[in-house]
C-alpha cells in the first residue's frame, strides 16, 4: 500500500479497535508516511455514545509509524440482543493541531 498524499495517514489495513466486557478499549494503528517523516504526530482515541464523550486518550507518536492506546471506560455496557448498545470509537491522527486523518 502506498500513500499517495503528501501527509501521513492511518493505515486502514493495519488498524485494530477491540473492546472488552470490562469497558477497556484497545486501539493499535500504523501510520503511512509519504516523503520525509513528520516529527510531531499524535494519535488520539475518543469513545462516544451518541453526542456524549465517554473517554479520550492521546499518544505522542513523534516519528513512530505505529501507536497503541488503551482506555478504560467503566460506564460502557457490552452489546447483547437484549441491550443492543453501540458506541463510536474514533482514531484521529494529528500533526500539531492539524487533523491529518480520522477513522471511526
Amino acid at each position: 500500500i502506498m500513500c499517495t498524499d503528501s501527509v501521513p495517514v492511518l493505515d486502514r489495513f493495519d488498524t485494530l479497535l477491540f473492546g472488552t466486557a470490562d469497558g477497556t478499549l484497545r486501539a493499535a494503528a500504523s501510520v503511512l508516511q509519504a516523503g520525509s517523516p513528520t516529527a510531531d504526530l499524535t494519535l488520539s482515541l475518543e469513545l462516544r455514545a451518541g453526542d456524549q464523550v465517554l473517554a479520550t486518550s492521546q499518544l505522542a507518536l513523534g516519528e513512530a509509524t505505529r501507536g497503541e492506546l488503551q482506555q478504560r471506560c467503566p460506564d460502557v455496557r457490552p452489546w447483547s440482543p437484549q441491550h443492543p448498545t453501540l458506541y463510536d470509537a474514533t482514531l484521529v491522527l494529528r500533526s500539531g493541531g492539524t487533523v491529518l486523518d480520522r477513522l471511526t
